[in-house]
């Protein structure tokens, strides 16, 4: 009986070893490997897995627009050197790309391929010409810490899912010419040596660019801005640039974003007057445009306070324009159209001068019950005439700050 339960045992021991096993896999270690073989592997539709060994030839897997070539299993390995080019042409890679410390030797390019899964080139080295053309990534694609020492580009390249280039080395010119990134993206710790060109790209999620060193950046601000994040080394960069290539615009939204960034670093009792008092009134001195809406919100604001009561306001009449003559003071027009009109002027008069000639705030309330009162005309008008200079000061300083630069 004993005997029988081991032998039951070990059947399914040796079962489940045989189950768990993948009979399609191919893997190759410590050895030089023909690439003819890694092909015809990949054409089996074999799991390919290779460990620090030399592939010998040229790497190459093409298909058509009309008739691309599916590979169906994973491809992965460490340490491994390819001594000749690699190349992939309308493929679809239907599983995952993993390779860690790997050395490409000479030309490597992917046109036109689709990967639907995830993408890890981690540690690598790509010493000739790097091109990854029209491709789509699906999931995560993951370049990080690795060296481009010559030419690459990831032009017209789509992004669907997280992008990583976390402390890349790009030795030479790197294009991102028209890739588009639908969500976040890293480039921190990069160094970006000759130049880095983002011309039309799109980005629809986070820009991180903290530490990041480069000369020349090809890129503009309304790419990045209220995506962009980064250390302030890099904004004084940014700033650098922009002023360089005479986009102020770009120097101002860098700015804006800096010192917002350093407002977030204070106590509560700092930040938050800094929001409303000098953020949101004139953005640091470099929104002129903040001033003027805020200034038009205020006129139209205590336009309609001045509207809700018929005797808010009354005019002064000098009869005959003479000044010994009696002034009679008249309510506003009852008319609601008038008494719009009427409102909007003496609030915008009393907004932009502090003084209204012809006409006089009364003492009655904007907000009057049986129980409760709240705010006299007269101490309202007085409460606009100060916004309004602090104001209109702001906006001729901001203004000809635009102006003179």
């Amino acid at each position: 009986m004993l005997k029988r339960i081991l032998f039951c045992g070990l059947y399914i021991i040796i079962f489940l070893i045989t189950w768990k096993q993948d009979s399609n896999a191919k893997i190759w270690e410590n050895c030089k490997v023909p690439a003819d073989s890694i092909i015809a592997a990949i054409n089996r539709g074999d799991t390919v897995t290779i460990n620090g060994c030399e592939i010998v030839g040229t790497l190459s897997i093409t298909g058509t627009p009309q008739k691309r070539f599916i590979i169906k299993s994973p491809i992965t390995g460490f340490g491994n050197v390819f001594d000749d080019s690699v190349f992939f042409y309308s493929c679809d890679f239907l599983s995952e790309i993993d390779f860690l410390g790997a050395s490409f030797l000479k030309y490597t390019g992917f046109s036109g391929v689709n990967f639907r899964k995830g993408v890890y080139y981690r540690g690598c080295d790509f010493d000739d010409r790097t091109y990854f053309l029209l491709c789509k990534f699906k999931m995560g694609a993951y370049f990080e810490g690795s060296t481009f020492n010559k030419f690459s580009s990831f032009a017209a390249d789509t992004f669907l899912d997280t992008a990583s280039f976390l402390q890349d080395t790009f030795r030479g010119i790197v294009s991102f010419t028209d890739a588009h990134f639908l969500k976040g993206v890293t480039f921190a710790g990069v160094d970006f040596g000759e130049n880095a060109a983002f011309v039309r790209t799109q980005f629809d999620g986070k820009v991180n660019l903290t530490s990041t060193h480069f000369d020349k950046i090809i890129i503009l601000w309304k790419q990045i801005e209220g995506r962009l994040v980064c250390d302030n080394l890099t904004s004084f960069k940014l700033m650098r640039y922009f002023d360089d290539q005479r986009m102020l615009d770009g120097v101002d939204g860098v700015y804006f974003f800096l010192k917002d960034q350093e407002r977030v670093g204070k106590p509560w009792y700092y930040r938050y007057p800094e929001f409303w008092f000098i953020q949101l009134t004139c953005g640091y001195g470099v929104k002129p445009g903040y001033t003027f809406l805020w200034s038009a919100c205020i006129i139209l604001l205590f336009t309609v306070f001045y509207t809700l009561r018929y005797n808010s306001i009354k005019e002064i009449e000098n009869k005959f324009l003479y000044s010994k003559r009696p002034r009679v003071l008249r309510k506003v027009r009852r008319s609601f159209t008038k008494r719009l009109y009427d409102a909007f002027y003496f609030s915008a008069t009393t907004f932009i001068i502090g003084i209204v000639s012809d006409w006089h705030p009364t003492d009655e309330f904007l907000i009057k019950s049986k129980r409760f009162r709240l705010i006299k005309f007269r101490t309202l008008s007085m409460i606009e005439g100060i916004l309004g200079w602090v104001l209109l000061v702001l906006f001729v300083v901001t203004l000809t700050r635009k102006f003179i630069r």
